[in-house]
């Protein structure tokens, strides 16, 4: 017979126990329904210190794979990574290992389990900014299972968050194929569709991921973080007019609003003050133009005649004697006086 005075303790350990078998279960819970690691819900609990503390302790009460998963995961969504890792690792070289005897052996993890791991750990080299060993990573789990929705979502979603927005829509318009239901893979492919310029497309999506009401308004923050304000401007005031008493989009409405007329005051200062440096620049100094002459007419060079190309003969020079009556008359001498002959 168990004396009385036990009876409290004996109650305190199995609320104990009670109570972590309940965090381990939220935890293999959110790890089952986890999608994208940004979009996680996890419970309140798990993110207080002593629910953390009683986790450790379960886990190395029983460290099973499932366990080992989900709380890598849940270290990975809290940005612990070396946590995340660790466990990744754990489970990665857990591959080939059996348990049970002779026909009932099986292998300690999974291949769901092993390609949560080995996805786990190419999350954590894309987020550390090892875009190659990411690549790798996510080309070799999708080889495994070129269906998996889980695996077409993360793998979208990283090309998605690179740039790579050709590849993340193909990945991820797989994801929603392969997986009707997949609320994480419609909103990651609206975004891809408003980054690509269309919106119309996108909207849909929203809607079906999350409600006519949430949707639309998680549309509209899309259409915001893209830059389209006039687009957000007009999702935000149909959702105010349904609902008046939304406080979150009235807000929301107001910060667009005023954030559109500050572009309109920034533009028109533009304009004034390019106009007022034009009006006020110094006026250029412009040659006169110079005034063009009519072209001169060229005469056409006369030609010469015989007479006038041949060479004129010299005359000889005239004497100022008159001249008698021959054409050509001799020359006359002029005798010298004698010396002697005296006047």
């Amino acid at each position: 017979m168990i004396s009385d005075h036990t009876a409290p303790r004996d109650a305190v350990a199995r609320a104990c126990r009670c109570g972590a078998a309940a965090l381990m279960l939220a935890v293999v819970a959110s790890g089952c329904s986890r999608g994208a690691k940004t979009t996680v819900v996890k419970p309140s609990k798990l993110s207080e210190p002593r629910s953390e503390e009683w986790l450790r302790k379960s886990l190395d009460a029983e460290k099973t794979p499932a366990l080992m998963l989900s709380f890598g995961e849940l270290m990975e969504d809290q940005n612990r990574l070396d946590m995340a890792r660790e466990q990744y690792e754990q489970l990665v070289a857990m591959e080939g290992q059996t348990t049970g005897k002779w026909r009932d052996k099986r292998p300690v993890v999974s291949a769901e389990q092993l390609r949560g791991a080995e996805l786990g750990l190419a999350r954590l080299a894309g987020t550390e900014g090892r875009d190659g060993e990411a690549i790798r990573g996510f080309d070799a789990v999708l080889k495994l299972a070129p269906n998996d929705p889980r695996t077409l979502q993360s793998y979208g979603q990283y090309q998605l968050t690179q740039g790579r927005l050709g590849e993340a829509e193909s990945l991820l318009r797989r994801a929603v194929a392969a997986d009707a239901k997949n609320a994480d893979a419609k909103l990651a492919l609206g975004t891809t569709l408003i980054r690509t310029g269309r919106g119309s497309q996108a909207k849909p999506l929203f809607i079906a991921a999350l409600g006519p009401e949430k949707g639309t308004h998680a549309f509209a923050r899309s259409l915001m973080k893209a830059g389209d304000r006039v687009a957000a401007r007009f999702e935000l005031e149909r959702l105010l007019q349904a609902n008046p008493g939304n406080a979150a989009v009235r807000q929301e409405l107001s910060a667009v609003t005023t954030a559109l007329a500050a572009e309109q005051r920034s533009s028109r200062g533009t304009v004034r003050r390019v106009g007022h440096r034009q009006a006020n620049a110094a006026p250029r100094q412009t040659r006169a133009p110079q005034q063009v002459t009519a072209p001169q007419q060229v005469t056409a060079p006369q030609r010469m005649t015989r007479q006038q190309a041949a060479p004129q003969r010299m005359s000889a020079p005239q004497s100022s004697r008159p001249l008698s009556g021959a054409a050509n008359p001799a020359p006359q001498r002029v005798q010298a006086e004698p010396r002697w002959q005296t006047l």
